[in-house]
């Protein structure tokens, strides 16, 4: 499933949890030491040149690739089961 996905551009999936009084769901993920790409790029004072910016968005499209092709495959062997 979801938990056998590995790619160097993708954060690692471990499953999910009953979080809260309410039994609300979360997900438990790869800790990333230096946050989200949302945190980093909006951190004050940080300021990334165009070329690391490119290679950022990259990355995240190759990463976006890989589950595209991946969980496309997972998802019609899913749908074929029933």
């Amino acid at each position: 499933m979801l938990s056998s996905l590995h790619h160097p551009n993708v954060v690692s999936f471990y499953g999910i949890i009953r979080d809260g009084p309410d039994g609300s769901l979360a997900t438990v993920t790869e800790f990333m030491v230096n946050g989200s790409l949302k945190q980093f790029f909006h951190k004050k004072d940080r300021i990334i040149d165009h070329r690391k910016r490119l290679i950022i968005a990259m990355d995240a499209a190759f990463g976006m690739e890989y589950l595209h092709a991946n969980l496309r495959k997972f998802m019609l062997r899913s749908v074929q089961k029933f």
